[in-house]
């Protein structure tokens, strides 16, 4: 799990330079590895498959707005994502409270 005993990250650089190598644009496969060896360092497997997660689920936010056209979409859409809301929230009671 991304947090240690105090419920803090004390990986946070490496977790942010993880996230950058996913962001960053061109994409470096390189930096990523690099970025990915680094937190796999100080975490294990677990904790990088959950910092991948994250980054999948805003990637999917960023499509969903952009099919969206950025202004309130039909109604299927708005059932959708909060479906989508619905289940992160049920994740989030489960294993971070």
């Amino acid at each position: 799990m991304l947090r240690d005993s105090s419920g803090g990250t004390s990986f946070h650089p490496k977790l942010l330079g993880f996230a950058q190598a996913v962001a960053s644009r061109p994409f470096s496969e390189a930096k990523m590895e690099m970025a990915r060896t680094e937190l796999t360092k100080e975490t294990d497997e677990e904790a990088l498959v959950e910092a991948a997660a994250t980054g999948a689920f805003f990637e999917l936010t960023t499509k969903i707005v952009d099919v969206t056209g950025k202004v309130p979409g039909p109604p299927i859409i708005r059932a959708i994502i909060s479906f989508i809301l619905s289940i992160l929230r049920f994740t989030y009671t489960l294993f971070w409270r």
